[in-house]
């Protein structure tokens, strides 16, 4: 492959509909807040119709100047319209290649390849339309199988290649929906919803939102509540399709050197994340999860985060049960268990104000403002809660790993291997010196910026202890 050659004229469109995924927002923002309510709908239409236009247009030229190839084991590729660039990415660097079809691929039979170099949080070069068989020639020449000789009883020596499956995990249907329907998503959905609902006044008249509040006061208050439940609905159903699209055939495999997870109803995703980019395993059981036994998988990659963030799901749902086998499987250098140390009971007051002092000052200022003394009454749940985290709280360790629980909202597990530590550190304030108390964090590389964990209101004896742990060999 070592002649340049252009991708399919299907980059075409998948690089025009990238860039107006990017600029969504400000679209709408013009299209709809811009107006004012006063531009004809037509005007939008021919202004939208324009910038599609110039976009296709860009497009074209930005796949007739994109070529690729193969050379002296470098993946190399020319681009640029206006100012020609060059991108020469050695074999040797080359982490992962991963493959994803998307709707407009899958509809050509075209896939698209993502390379992941060593150090980099996103992939530092995309293919974005080719077939299948371009796909798995540039990764055979690129990331060539490897084979490890083995010889068994019978003195045969089979060859054992990095690409066979060592095992596989697939989500059910069943667990499928357990998941869509208890998606922590829910909320963020809930606030967009509102936010859109929040713009009324640029799409309706000044009149018509008068007429509209009018005839809702003559009804009564049910329109309302009628109206808060129906946008609650709509955001729980909102966030079902949207996790059912996501995680639709999630599937996780093992192989030697890698793990590889494939997920997506309309685009379907595979990334894979090497054994020795894992710094660390994390379990989160949800508020709506945990009463059921459920809990989600996550990784922590460094250099690598799915869609851009810090963690990947590693599975998305997963009973209680279920959970030391899994790791066992999956990634058996995390399988590990610890005697864990919880805080003493005189660090139970920290932990209640802690959690319901921010809401007091609210409820205080409302209270004082508006004579809503009922208000105070929410901050009985946030004592409740702080129990809540105060009862979560653990840390432990074995010779080779560092286990860590707390809560924010959900419960959270970190299962980090000693070795994979970036920084550990032990703090207390003034009144947690008063009261004999410390927080210890531990910091992993994961994504861009590292992942951090900490277990909150400790007894100080556990400094000594833990600072020797850290200092022992790994």
């Amino acid at each position: 492959m070592s002649e340049p050659r252009r991708q399919h004229p299907v980059a075409t469109i998948t690089n025009v509909l990238r860039i107006l995924r990017e600029m969504l927002i400000p679209l709408i923002i013009v299209l709809v807040v811009g107006g004012g309510g006063d531009r004809p709908m037509a005007a939008n239409l021919a202004g939208l119709g324009m910038i599609i236009t110039v976009l296709l247009a860009w497009g074209i030229l930005s796949w007739m100047f994109y070529t690729f190839r193969i050379e002296e084991e470098e993946l190399r590729i020319e681009y640029g319209i206006f100012v020609k660039k060059k991108l020469y990415i050695p074999r040797h660097r080359i982490q992962v290649i991963d493959v994803t079809a998307g709707p407009i691929q899958r509809l050509f039979g075209l896939v698209s390849l993502k390379v992941q170099t060593a150090g980099e949080s996103k992939p530092e070069a995309e293919i974005s339309a080719v077939t299948r068989e371009i796909a798995d020639q540039i990764r055979d020449e690129l990331m060539p199988e490897e084979a490890e000789e083995s010889t068994d009883v019978t003195g045969e020596t089979p060859a054992v290649k990095r690409n066979s499956i060592l095992s596989s995990r697939r989500i059910s249907k069943k667990h499928l929906l357990i998941a869509a329907s208890t998606s922590g998503s829910f909320g963020v959905v809930l606030s967009i919803i509102g936010t859109i609902f929040a713009q009324a006044d640029h799409v309706f008249s000044e009149s018509e939102v008068e007429a509209f509040i009018e005839q809702a006061a003559q009804t009564g208050t049910e329109i309302l509540i009628y109206a808060v439940i129906m946008m609650v609905i709509l955001a729980w159903l909102l966030a079902l399709l949207g996790t059912v699209i996501r995680f639709a055939g999630f599937t996780v495999n093992k192989k030697k050197d890698e793990i590889i997870i494939q997920r997506g109803l309309f685009e379907r995703k595979t990334m894979t994340i090497p054994y020795n980019r894992i710094q660390a395993i994390r379990i989160v059981e949800g508020i709506l999860r945990q009463p059921f036994g459920y809990a989600t998988l996550y990784v922590e990659s460094a250099g690598y985060g799915d869609e851009g963030g810090q963690s990947t799901v590693l599975f998305p749902l997963i009973h209680r049960s279920k959970i030391s086998e899994f790791i066992e499987e999956m990634v058996p250098e995390y399988h590990d268990s610890a005697d864990l140390i919880k805080p003493p009971p005189r660090a139970i007051t920290r932990y209640m104000i802690k959690t319901a002092l921010p809401l007091l000052v609210v409820t205080g200022i409302i209270a004082i403002v508006a004579q809503g003394y009922y208000a105070l009454l929410l901050t009985t749940p946030a004592l409740l809660w702080g129990i809540l985290r105060f009862r979560d709280a653990r840390i432990g360790t074995t010779d080779q790993t560092l286990l860590m629980r707390f809560r924010r909202l959900a419960r959270t597990t970190a299962i980090i291997k000693k070795y994979r530590i970036q920084s550990a550190d032990t703090s207390s304030t003034f009144i947690q010196r008063r009261r004999d108390l410390i927080s210890v964090s531990a910091t992993v590389a994961s994504g861009t910026s590292g992942s951090s964990f900490t277990v909150d209101e400790l007894d100080d004896t556990y400094y000594e202890p833990f600072v020797n742990w850290l200092a022992e060999p790994g």
